[in-house]
């Protein structure tokens, strides 16, 4: 009888009485395997009775009941992967976790599961954001209140936060509230954020993604504090424990995500930033290894045709990139006379006046048209050196000024000879991607969800700030909308951006 009861209970346990008999089931599955076997041990022990087959094979019928019993899934699973009972309601898809929504996602739908974690859907297209402008070190006016790296300004009785595994955590940055202007367009300010008083963000850069952001009301109770004598360098970012100082400015614009901030330096055609003598002949040095990298590559090529041997001469000359190697320096050989004088001229001129002196934007126009000509009548094709001598070369010039020396960062900003100080300061106060609050989302190799969240800071991989990275792309910090409404800092995350 109770075999019989266990294979109705399995029965009733497919319908929806079987949510509430179901530890029943459990318990009677159990009983009824202890009865199966302790019916065959009476049998073959106690009673010595021979075991008949009607008699195995219900025993054997019990014992598959009870084995199912055991094992069936549960009601709502039968039939179906989903984890939901029926009478469950379903989940909106904003409430569920990343974990849920990729689960039983197929290859081809995964796409549009990351677009949808994303959260562009649920956003405004532009929102405000406030870029963070650094100011040069040459800038004549008072600094910002708001710095980034450096010491923090803290109240006496604060103490330095520790990660969980007790390690201190570096000093990221300082900013004055009251510094952050409304937007102008719609005059937001940042929701629960006080428009008064000091935000100071701290992070671990070591093992777990630690962090803490906290809000002081008065200016007049902070001081410099050093750091601890235990804080550890970074692991990512220079191997450093403090980042260098830099002062910065908030500068307010509704972010798209991809939007320069107004009032920030883009790009800048040569006539414009090439402003004096000592720039003119930086940036024609610069250019000048073009020219130098062409003749190197030209004699290797030369050289290596004399050394060939008379049996390889039929294949040489049948070999086409052989033979158009050839023909380009030739060509290009045709072509550099004439630049050669112009720069010979350029120089020369350059030798009567002070590198800080103004540029003779005549000259030089006639510097850039010779090497304009020359680049327009290399082959359409051309992939060797000369063919970048109208590249951009401020990169190449901020290497040579700021990066080649090996020697502190400050060291070479106060050695840096004034004729250059306004366009390494340009630079630095150029848009470099950081910013307090805005939309862009990090780049990261893991599927995280960014609906329902706001970007609290964001910090680029930058030479002048210490977060350049071999595989790091800088951080960022998030917190979630209803949270920051709220005031409530203890719910952001922190993610390391990659560039692999």
């Amino acid at each position: 009888m109770l075999r019989f009861c266990v294979c109705a209970l399995i029965f009733i346990e497919n319908k929806e009485l079987g949510f509430v008999l179901r530890p029943l089931i459990k318990i009677a599955a159990i009983c009824a395997i202890i009865y199966c076997f302790g019916t065959l041990f009476w049998m073959l022990q106690v009673a010595k009775t021979p075991l008949s087959m009607t008699h195995f094979l219900l025993l054997l019928g019990g014992i598959f009941a009870t084995f199912v019993a055991l094992m069936a899934k549960e009601p709502w699973d039968l039939g179906s992967s989903s984890s939901k009972r029926p009478d469950e309601p379903e989940k909106p898809r904003i409430e569920m976790t990343v974990d849920e929504m990729l689960s039983g996602v197929d290859s081809q739908e995964i796409g549009a599961v990351m677009e949808e974690l994303e959260g562009h859907a649920t956003r405004p297209a532009e929102i405000p954001g406030w870029a963070i402008r650094l100011v040069s070190p040459y800038a004549d006016t008072p600094p910002p209140n708001s710095w980034f790296g450096g010491r923090p300004a803290l109240p006496a009785d604060f103490e330095w936060p520790r990660n969980t595994a007790g390690q201190a955590m570096n000093f990221v940055a300082q900013i004055d509230l009251g510094e952050i202007p409304p937007e102008p367009e719609t005059t937001q300010r940042i929701p629960g954020l006080p428009e008064a008083g000091t935000m100071v963000v701290f992070a671990n850069f070591r093992g777990d993604l630690g962090h803490l952001i906290t809000i002081f009301p008065e200016h007049s109770q902070l001081r410099e504090r050093s750091e601890p004598d235990d804080l550890e360098a970074t692991f990512h970012y220079r191997r450093k424990a403090v980042f260098p100082k830099w002062h910065f400015e908030l500068i307010p614009y509704l972010d798209s995500a991809e939007a320069t901030p107004p009032g920030i330096l883009g790009e800048e055609e040569p006539h414009e930033w090439i402003t004096n003598w000592g720039l003119a002949l930086a940036e024609l040095d610069a250019a000048s290894y073009s020219i130098r990298s062409h003749r190197g590559d030209r004699n290797r090529h030369l050289s290596d045709l004399r050394r060939m041997k008379r049996s390889e001469w039929p294949g040489a000359r049948g070999n086409p990139e052989i033979l158009e190697r050839t023909r380009f320096y030739r060509q290009v050989s045709n072509l550099l006379p004439p630049l050669h004088k112009e720069i010979a001229a350029f120089r020369k001129l350059a030798e009567n006046h002070d590198p800080s002196d103004a540029v003779d934007q005549e000259a030089l126009q006639r510097l850039m048209s010779a090497r304009m000509d020359l680049v327009a009548n290399l082959p359409a094709n051309a992939k060797y050196g000369i063919a970048s001598l109208n590249c951009d070369h401020q990169s190449n010039i901020l290497h040579s000024l700021l990066l080649e020396r090996d020697v502190t960062l400050e060291e070479k900003l106060s050695d840096l000879p004034e004729c250059f100080h306004d366009f390494v300061s340009k630079h630095i106060s150029a848009w470099r991607g950081h910013r307090l609050f805005g939309q862009k989302l990090p780049k990261t190799t893991s599927i995280l969800d960014f609906r329902s969240v706001q970007c609290v800071l964001d910090i680029k991989a930058d030479y002048y700030l210490g977060t350049e990275s071999e595989h790091q792309d800088g951080f960022s910090i998030w917190t979630p909308i209803e949270a920051l409404t709220a005031g409530d800092w203890s719910k952001t995350k922190m993610y390391h951006h990659t560039n692999v």
